[in-house]
């Protein structure tokens, strides 16, 4: 499996031990049990922490110390092997997920044994039409946030081609509002 080091899959695991369950992304490699449509040689990469949740496309097959290749099975992937993959310098971190997770420096990581949440009946919920699509950047977004004191926003839309009120939904100081502009969908 490949991981891009910029896909930071484990801001959205839980990190209630409570939850244990969610605290590790679980890998998907039955087509039947995708959330999301996927080409035949990709697997998904699914982190939730029950509030926001997360799918990757993921390659399907890994390369063994002698370069055979080898199917990933479903399961949970330990966080802490995701971000040791990432923290090589290449752009994208290799593991396997076949029993352990194993790196391509030999360390291994076991794998726990659970069910995880049936993550396609969220994404096949039944949906209304798209009504408005509008492009934010989460980073502007995430520090207009912070600016206005807040861990939630209020994003107020009157036409996508114009900027995005923004008001803080739990202010911890002073009120005040924010304008997003929003960025061109492609």
């Amino acid at each position: 499996m490949q991981i891009s080091k910029f896909n930071k899959i484990d801001k959205c695991v839980s990190k209630d031990e409570a939850r244990y369950v969610l605290n590790n992304p679980y890998l998907i490699c039955d087509r039947d049990a995708m959330p999301l449509p996927c080409q035949d040689d990709k697997a998904q990469l699914v982190a939730t922490d029950g509030k926001k949740m997360v799918v990757l496309h993921v390659d399907s097959t890994h390369l063994d110390k002698s370069c055979n290749k080898v199917e990933n099975t479903s399961g949970v992937i330990p966080v802490d092997a995701i971000k040791t993959a990432q923290r090589d310098k290449v752009a994208t971190g290799v593991l396997g997920a076949n029993g352990n997770v194993t790196l391509p420096s030999g360390q291994t990581f076991n794998r726990e044994d659970y069910t995880f949440p049936n993550v396609k009946t969220v994404f096949n919920a039944p949906r209304s039409e798209t009504i408005v699509r509008i492009g934010l950047n989460a980073k502007y977004l995430y520090e207009m946030a912070q600016a206005l004191g807040s861990d939630e926003v209020v994003l107020d839309i009157t036409d996508p081609n114009q900027g995005i009120h923004v008001a803080p939904n739990n202010p911890k100081g002073n009120e005040g509002r924010g304008i997003l502009m929003p960025v061109r969908c492609k």
